[in-house]
């Protein structure tokens, strides 16, 4: 990697923030009150994703178009109500890799399949400065991960090339929109923990948000030895 990062993009939910696990809790739930039976190995294909993709499960699980409307209006009470204070859900490194960014000059921005509000919701509750320069939500008539159209809006908004961008993800589908965005990308596992079926996508592989800094300090140090040797 030669190119020098100037902008760091980031998914949201399970990444930023624990808010996948409390999104699973809610749809359970409200399978049993609606007596409705979804396979739990289906369900990572729902998390995050446009109401086109979740009507195609309607056929097979007649209601469950239903249940994720009624998740969706319910969701942001129920989190809040399992994350009391401020900063409780923020994953491990959250505000060191902003320190580090916001010091260092990064541009900054969220690209989520998460509707803007939320996403603004959830920023406003960390307590992290993030001083972004982009919010970007594929709620808004942006083709949902795995297509790299949000990413590629993402770059256009900072003014940055693909290239120049490090992705951080935490699922499938956004390390394969990011592959396809021509972006360098970070996996940071969090309910998913197999790349099995998704290593040919990998880049870089981090256990944690803080971890990034060192990609971003190697990157500095590749290009600075690149330049000394033209």
């Amino acid at each position: 990697m030669t190119k020098m990062i100037k902008a760091v993009i980031f998914d949201m939910d399970g990444l930023m923030f624990d808010t996948e696990k409390p999104y699973i809790q809610l749809f359970e739930k409200l399978c049993r009150e609606h007596e409705i039976s979804f396979p739990k190995e289906c369900l990572e294909q729902l998390i995050g994703v446009s109401s086109h993709v979740v009507s195609k499960f309607e056929k097979d699980y007649p209601g469950i178009t239903e249940i994720m409307n009624e998740v969706d209006e319910k969701y942001d009470d129920y989190f809040f109500s399992i994350y009391p204070h401020p900063g409780d859900a923020n994953k491990e490194g959250l505000s060191l890799l902003f320190d580090y960014l916001n010091k260092n000059g990064y541009k900054k921005a969220i690209a989520s399949s998460s509707r803007k509000r939320h996403i603004l919701n959830l920023v406003r509750y960390s307590s992290v400065e993030m001083n972004l320069d982009a919010v970007v939500s594929s709620h808004s008539d942006i083709p949902s991960k795995p297509a790299p159209d949000v990413f590629l809006e993402a770059a256009r908004q900072l003014g940055v090339k693909p290239d120049e961008c490090l992705v951080l993800e935490d699922s499938k589908f956004g390390i394969m929109a990011a592959y396809h965005a021509k972006m360098h990308r970070v996996w940071i596992p969090d309910l998913l923990t197999n790349s099995k079926d998704f290593e040919e996508y990998l880049e870089y592989r981090c256990n944690n948000l803080a971890e990034v800094i060192d990609i971003l300090e190697q990157n500095k140090l590749e290009k600075n030895n690149f330049k000394s040797l033209k």
